[in-house]
């Protein structure tokens, strides 16, 4: 008799976008994927051995080596855009699996390109043709037109809209309910402001905001 393999996942990060996370994660149970919540990763060495929303906090990054050993998976839910990139080199060194996180209540077209550790969160929706870098987080019930191409290390926040073929650089954040129009350029390290109206391209390394979205500052 041919036994089902348990996939057995991390979460790193106790707080509130874990919460999110973990949520997908038992919605992915529920339709059957085979897949088992190891525990919690956090760095403050306070809380470990205790439990976050009924599961153990069972150490922190000091745990990689072993984790690698027992073939855990991992999903770093923060939202800390410079944080999950310093994570995601440590999980590499070690050779640890990023496990995508999709809540079956979202919509993925089959021809999109999700990366790896990716987190696509309630009713978000990604279209057909559109490309996920690696540790992306899409959020809930942002859209994701066709032909969009989202760096890696983004967050596309709660709300957010983006038009058609937009290309949005690694590392920047989208803010809530925040529209970007059909084939604007967003760069590297932006910030895109909660509820701002993007008509046209933005360089690296600036915050926009307001409708239509101007520049506040430049890193």
């Amino acid at each position: 008799m041919n036994m089902m393999h348990i996939q057995k996942i991390a979460i790193v990060g106790a707080g509130g976008h874990g919460k999110v996370v973990l949520e997908a994660l038992l919605a992915q149970q529920e339709m059957r994927t085979p897949i088992t919540m190891y525990g919690w990763l956090d760095d403050v060495s306070e809380r470990h051995g205790k439990a976050f929303c009924g599961y153990p906090i069972v150490g922190g990054r000091a745990l990689f080596p072993q984790l690698k050993i027992e073939n855990v998976a991992v999903i770093i839910a923060l939202g800390d855009n410079a944080k999950r990139v310093e994570i995601a080199a440590e999980m590499n060194r070690f050779g640890i699996d990023a496990y995508t996180i999709t809540h079956p209540s979202a919509v993925v077209s089959k021809s999109a390109n999700i990366g790896k550790g990716c987190m696509i969160i309630t009713r978000a929706v990604v279209h057909p043709d559109a490309i996920i870098g690696d540790h992306t987080i899409i959020n809930t019930g942002a859209i994701v037109e066709h032909d969009n191409v989202i760096g890696s290390f983004c967050h596309i926040a709660p709300g957010v809209n983006l038009g058609g073929r937009v290309k949005i650089g690694d590392f920047t954040d989208v803010f809530t309910n925040a529209t970007v129009l059909p084939d604007v350029t967003v760069g590297n390290h932006c910030v895109i402001g909660a509820g701002a109206v993007v008509l046209r391209d933005v360089p690296d390394y600036v915050t926009v905001v307001g409708n239509p979205a101007r520049i506040l500052k430049k890193e």
